[in-house]
């Protein structure tokens, strides 16, 4: 069983960044920056860290909770943003001083993959460099996300739906070109990656994306040698 603990970050404006962190003494880590309402406990998420927990793989959990913070929701867009890096950069500084680390997995679901891609493209750290990461729903509509997607060189797995309002198949092309990331497209799927009113198939649409991430992760490992 991991240790489990929350650990004492200060962020935007010096509040407290929430966060749980499950230590099983690995030398791997994976990094879950979820979307506003998608929390870490919705089912992509929640089932992609339980893959992680049978693997004995460390786990940083961040459990931001914007969506229900009126200064948050109500500040400018720049300020959002800025308020959301400045979290993410001081909860990640936290985790890696904690112990050293061969190996990192980021995931992210829409407004966290606004934090993966300022994350990736402004880090000195060789470790996030070599990162394999996990783009849920990013948000495509969002052209800066997009340029930084295009521009890191890290080995990634973007999935998104067609009925996504951040769905741009122009972009996606470009994406596509790109040896270093693989892009899985649900048909009909909406940013909750479920199909409106079809419990069913959103269920098998569940199951097939996580084959499709756990694909993802268990290629690299053997590529890599990370198994203990």
């Amino acid at each position: 069983m991991p240790s489990i603990k929350k650990l004492e970050v200060v962020g935007y404006k010096n509040q407290k960044v929430p966060n749980m962190y499950f230590d099983f003494n690995s030398n791997q880590l994976a990094i879950f920056l979820p979307g506003l309402a998608y929390t870490n406990d919705s089912p992509i998420l929640h089932y992609t860290g339980s893959y992680f927990m049978q693997k004995e793989i460390n786990i940083l959990r961040v459990d931001y909770k914007y969506f229900d913070n009126p200064e948050y929701m109500q500040a400018p867009e720049d300020e959002r943003k800025q308020w959301l890096v400045t979290d993410v950069e001081a909860v990640i500084q936290a985790v890696l001083s904690k112990q050293k680390y061969k190996k990192i997995y980021l995931i992210g679901k829409s407004v966290g993959t606004l934090a993966l891609g300022e994350l990736l493209v402004s880090t000195n750290t060789n470790l996030l460099k070599y990162a394999e990461v996990i783009w849920l729903t990013p948000l495509l509509n969002k052209g800066e996300l997009a340029d930084k997607i295009l521009n890191i060189n890290n080995r990634s797995l973007v999935i998104l739906g067609t009925e996504d309002p951040a769905y741009k198949e122009d972009i996606l092309k470009k994406v596509l070109e790109k040896e270093n990331i693989e892009v899985y497209t649900i048909e009909g799927a909406n940013h909750s990656l479920e199909i409106t009113n079809n419990i069913i198939e959103s269920i098998n649409i569940s199951e097939k994306i996580l084959v499709k991430i756990i694909d993802f992760i268990e290629t690299d490992m053997r590529e890599g040698d990370y198994l203990k």
